[in-house]
């Protein structure tokens, strides 16, 4: 403070020079101000849209890929809830009290009764063989040895009429 000038005239000056240095730097403040908040905003921008991109990524990859795994997402377990509700309300008379229809044994839908077994013995049968020419290899005059066989038992009808022909 003892360096300050003692003339009113200088004091003023000196108050002007600084009040001026203070508009200037409140302006530049200002402006610096302004660029942060638009390089935020930009910022937040390319979040979004950075966000947006990553959710068509994800799916465009579940739907070349398929789902990553086949489990069941927690959040959707009260779904199933309000569904088993909705299923218990209109239930059948064959429903026990375990969720599964009688003779059901938890592993998903009955498997067919059918017969993938044999044809019955006393049916007769006809060997049918499909074979090859030759059975020497052609480039090394070796013989061939037996890669595979099928075998299949078909069912067949054949008709027969009864009559004379005139």
């Amino acid at each position: 403070m003892s360096d300050l000038p003692s003339d009113p005239a200088l004091l003023r000056q000196a108050v002007m020079a600084l009040s001026s240095q203070l508009a200037a730097l409140s302006a530049e403040c200002g402006t610096l101000a302004a660029e942060r908040d638009a390089a935020i905003a930009q910022r937040e921008a390319a979040v979004q849209e950075n966000d947006k991109l990553q959710i068509i990524l994800s799916q465009h990859k579940r739907t070349i890929f398929g789902p990553r795994s086949e489990t069941l997402d927690p959040r959707q377990l009260p779904l199933f809830a309000i569904t088993a509700k909705a299923d218990g309300a209109a239930a059948n008379d064959d429903v026990t009290g375990d969720g599964l229809p009688d003779g059901a044994e938890g592993r998903g839908k009955r498997p067919a009764r059918r017969n993938r077994g044999k044809l019955p013995e006393q049916l007769p049968r006809i060997d049918v063989v499909i074979d090859i020419e030759s059975h020497i290899c052609p480039c090394c005059g070796e013989r061939l040895h037996k890669i595979g066989e099928t075998v299949k038992e078909a069912f067949d009808v054949i008709r027969c009429s009864t009559g004379s022909s005139a």
